[in-house]
């Protein structure tokens, strides 16, 4: 997860969470920070 704008930072977190088969969430707004954070564990806890 990350939040703020330094794309290098981005890049980095996006590489990290691919190598460790993670998942990576940048939020880009507080208001719908929650929402994407929801979403995000809804999308996990499905059974595959």
């Amino acid at each position: 997860m990350a939040f703020g704008n330094d794309k290098d930072d981005m890049k980095n977190l996006k590489e990290i969470a691919e190598i460790g088969k993670g998942n990576f969430i940048h939020i880009k707004n507080r208001n719908k920070a929650k929402e994407q954070l929801m979403e995000e564990i809804k999308e996990n806890s499905l059974i595959r």
